[in-house]
């Protein structure tokens, strides 16, 4: 293993603090996967006006037999137990894509799907989807003409045609099948059907919804232009944040999940406060208010304080990396316990973070413990975050002690 010979010189001085910084080292090191995402295929059937999907010049790839298979094998050999078989594409449009799903299901992996189920499903996605743990249908909205305007190319009648289908099967098969839950992006143009989208969840029986943010994405200038909800008059945007709150309500009091992306309510408050509808803004210029709010969060940690001399021998369990930390970070286990395989061979063990590694030249199990993956658990063990750590919206900040606890345990 090679040791940064900066950090080492610095750090190092004694046997007693070698062993310990080896210890830290050994912390760097992912064993099992809990939790995967295979991206068999970027490509979708679909070309929804929100989507990366539908710009010019996207390009979407199907990821190869071999690369599949290897992947799937190393997983299960490092004990996973969840692994959802779709990213950004449509999984379903794969020609016996069902195929992926039995050395999985035979080794009691639960499967999860996210899809937008406008194809019909034939007999054998049917049986495979029947045996998933959990299914998530994309579908926006149940008005059919708005449907149609969103979710360009999508059946509407296939999604409730495919839902009876996959609950027949499972009941055939004297399984429990898969809970069912539904996907909406919320936009200028949908929000106010989202009771009616709630209320027929309700009667299906679906066991939870689950709202997105709209992402910034360069829309085509010929489709049906959808915008954040956030930039609605002061008006709608009150009663929208209304409207979120009673279907928030509405579904926890039937016991179903209600998941409303972090950031929503953040900018309709924001809207709220200010008295000002958001208007475009830059990506950058979000990253600099989340990278001020850190940078804030870490003036307010106390300052280490000199030690008085002569200065006490650490404990035998002390890491001399201990140092070298920075009071704050984020609390954030995914690059030991999860894996998200693109469709084009990228590695990721975190979704906000780029590739470390390719399956094009590396084995997806080198990658795993290859130093650009153990770079990013060096990060948020010490404090010492990159750009994309810094600005993460998904997990909070915590005490770097704590983490390094944590990952220890």
């Amino acid at each position: 293993m090679e040791l940064n010979t900066e950090i080492a010189n610095k750090s190092i001085a004694s046997v007693d603090e070698a062993s310990s910084f080896q210890s830290f080292q050994n912390l760097l090191t992912a064993k099992n996967i809990d939790h995967a995402f295979i991206e068999l295929t970027s490509k979708c059937n679909l070309r929804c006006v929100y989507c990366a999907v539908s710009n010019e010049g996207y390009v979407g790839y199907k990821m190869d037999d071999e690369s599949a298979e290897n992947v799937i094998q190393t997983l299960i050999n490092r004990g996973v137990k969840k692994v959802q078989l779709s990213g950004h594409g449509e999984t379903t449009t794969i020609k016996n894509w069902w195929k992926y799903t039995e050395p999985l299901l035979a080794s009691g992996v639960n499967l999860e799907l996210i899809t937008n189920a406008a194809l019909k499903f034939d007999d054998k996605t049917i049986d495979a989807l029947a045996r998933f743990y959990n299914i998530t249908i994309s579908i926006d909205t149940i008005d059919p003409e708005l449907f149609a305007k969103m979710r360009r190319g999508g059946k509407f009648e296939n999604i409730y045609h495919n839902i009876a289908r996959i609950r027949q099967r499972a009941s055939e098969l004297g399984v429990s099948g898969p809970t069912l839950g539904w996907s909406c992006v919320l936009t200028d143009k949908n929000i106010f059907s989202v009771p009616d989208l709630a209320h027929e969840a309700i009667r299906l029986g679906i066991h939870g919804i689950d709202f997105c943010n709209l992402e910034k994405y360069e829309r085509p200038t010929d489709s049906f232009q959808v915008n954040h909800v956030a930039t609605m008059s002061l008006q709608d945007v009150r009663k929208a944040y209304d409207i979120m709150h009673e279907v928030e309500g509405l579904l926890r009091s039937h016991k179903m999940g209600c998941h409303i992306q972090d950031g929503f309510f953040e900018a309709l408050d924001r809207v709220l406060a200010e008295e000002k509808p958001l208007l475009a803004e830059s990506e950058e210029a979000i990253e600099e208010e989340v990278e001020e709010e850190v940078e804030y969060e870490l003036e307010l940690q106390p300052q280490p304080q000199p030690q008085p001399q002569p200065q006490p021998q650490p404990e035998p369990s002390a890491s001399p990396i201990t140092n070298l930390t920075k009071p704050l970070t984020r609390m954030c286990l995914d690059p030991w316990s999860f894996s998200f395989i693109k469709s084009n061979g990228d590695v990721s063990v975190c979704c906000w973070q780029g590739p470390v590694g390719s399956l094009k030249n590396t084995s997806f199990d080198e990658i795993l413990n290859d130093e650009p993956a153990k770079q990013i658990r060096r990060g948020l063990l010490t404090g010492d975050l990159d750009s994309r750590c810094m600005k993460c919206p998904a997990r909070p900040l915590v005490a770097t002690e704590v983490m390094i606890k944590i990952v220890s345990e």
